[in-house]
């Protein structure tokens, strides 16, 4: 269902009940990770999120949108039916529980709870699997979950295994388990390069904690298609995650970045054949195609970046910008909707000015590299998927390790830094 907004905005409708009036929240009230514990006790016990329910519940959801589109993903490993509380994400329960089969039941610890906006919040955690050692190691596993009232999409990381939780627009609850190494992607380095302006005020990497978040504000439109295919319920809820991950990132390297939600839209128009096409066609304002995201409205949004969201695959991609670094010009990215393996904050690395851990490239930044660990089996946010490592929620850094291992250097595997660096420009593109 949809909310028609005419004549001002033309084709754009709204998606519905998503889109926030940009009078009624402010920045600030989005700039900083709000409490959710409305008065209610903190559980001190942890409660068990979902179970499963066998093959006769998983039968009767053959015919759902959204299950269709998953028989259809050659990363989707398996699919079941689950009852699932989604009351237990509103904040007031400080550990969950999550149990896969006999002998597979894991502890999550909430490690932040959020408004996205007044629809959606965010519950984010570390999974426990075992003892860490002392200092900055940090936990492999994690669990990022957006929840709108029984509407859920949530992630969770486990040993190199991903789990995600999906709402099918009835309102029932998978649990599906995703390989993305089955995805084939290719690699969405940019032939282009633009000047990459920086804040000019100086504070060091060791100095960002003393300091307020940086907020981002981030549009997301998507095709007609594309809802056609996954439903609105589970569109809006997947751009929510989008956002949450990607503030999780942030979190876990410690960098003071917040994306804030500047409205998510459908554009009413079927999208271009691959993600190069659609990555060139969001940035020009003038083309005839979806010139008001480039234009009018990520102006009247306040949008420093703009992401189109898409389904075609095309050109073998999981998404794309027009050029590494740059300003406000170039403040667009695509990514596709079935590739939630942190390509999202990954494309909007490159927008910061980061680089892929093979890209020879010393500019912007000579250290602005992903980092691949092969002993510890992981690579950063920008490894790309050459490397059979799974890909962890981190950008590389000189200064904290994973799971025991370094996760990059100071002298070419430092994307944390380029975060640091450009975060205050990329914030002042609107």
């Amino acid at each position: 269902m949809f909310n028609m907004k005419t004549p001002t905005l033309g084709i754009v409708s709204v998606l519905a009940g998503l889109l926030l009036s940009q009078s009624v929240i402010s920045q600030s009230a989005l700039a900083q990770p709000q409490s959710l514990d409305r008065g209610k006790p903190v559980a001190t016990v942890a409660a068990q999120l979902f179970s499963l329910q066998g093959s006769t519940a998983k039968q009767a959801l053959a015919a759902d949108t959204l299950v269709a589109s998953l028989a259809q993903d050659a990363s989707v490993v398996s699919t079941d039916a689950i009852a699932l509380n989604a009351a237990l994400l509103d904040g007031a329960t400080s550990a969950l529980l999550v149990a896969f089969g006999p002998g597979r039941t894991y502890s999550i610890e909430q490690s932040r709870s959020y408004w996205i906006n007044p629809e959606y919040q965010a519950w984010t955690g570390k999974v426990d699997v075992g003892a860490l050692s002392k200092g900055r190691n940090k936990q492999v596993n994690r669990a990022v979950f957006v929840r709108s009232e029984n509407n859920v999409f949530g992630q969770i990381n486990i040993d190199g295994r991903t789990f995600e939780i999906m709402t099918t627009e009835a309102g029932k609850h998978l649990l599906v388990e995703r390989d993305f190494s089955q995805l084939g992607v290719q690699d969405d380095t940019p032939a282009l390069e633009l000047p990459t302006l920086m804040d000019t005020a100086k504070i060091s990497v060791g100095e960002v904690n003393m300091v307020a978040p940086t907020v981002i504000r981030l549009l997301q439109v998507t095709s007609s298609n594309a809802l056609s295919r996954f439903g609105t319920s589970n569109m809006v809820a997947r751009m929510n995650f989008f956002l949450a991950q990607a503030n999780d990132v942030y979190a876990n390297n410690g960098v003071p970045i917040v994306l804030q939600d500047a409205g998510k839209y459908s554009s009413g128009r079927t999208e271009l054949s691959s993600v190069t096409a659609n990555t060139i066609a969001i940035r020009a304002p003038n083309d005839g195609y979806l010139d008001q995201f480039a234009g009018s409205l990520r102006n009247s949004t306040g949008a420093d970046l703009v992401g189109h969201i898409t389904d075609n695959s095309g050109d073998g991609l999981c998404g794309r910008v027009n050029a590494i670094g740059g300003g406000q010009s170039n403040g667009f990215f695509v990514t596709r909707y079935i590739c939630t393996n942190f390509t999202f904050v990954h494309e909007i690395g490159h927008l910061f000015g980061a680089r892929h851990d093979n890209d020879p490239t010393t500019t912007p930044f000579a250290f602005g590299h992903g980092f691949v660990n092969s002993g510890r089996n992981f690579r950063t946010v920008m490894a790309v998927s050459s490397n059979p490592q799974p890909r962890i929620g981190f950008f590389s850094t000189d200064d904290q390790t994973f799971n025991g291992g370094a996760l990059g250097n100071s002298s070419f595997s430092d994307n944390e830094r380029v975060h640091v660096l450009r975060r205050n420009t990329m914030a002042g593109f609107r």
